[in-house]
């Protein structure tokens, strides 16, 4: 069984504001970007989660987000 998102969060990103991505078609274009906010993008962070994008914050004041989806929501 997958972690939920709060878990996942609490564990890995415990500094960041963590977003799951619902929409495929999203998940595919996070996944397809050849940006450097998307560096890494289909790496597995734990059971059943990917990382899609982490933009940069805009100033140290900001707190950076982390966007994620879990496995079976990636379009074939």
């Amino acid at each position: 069984m997958t972690m939920t998102l709060a878990k996942m969060a609490e564990t890995y990103y415990s500094d960041c504001i963590v977003t799951e991505v619902l929409e495929q078609e999203r998940i595919k274009s996070m996944l397809d970007s050849k940006t450097s906010c998307c560096w890494g993008s289909g790496s597995e962070v734990a059971d059943g989660w990917i990382f899609l994008c982490q933009p940069s914050r805009q100033s140290a004041d900001n707190k950076i987000c982390v966007f994620l989806c879990r496995k079976e929501n990636i379009p074939a």
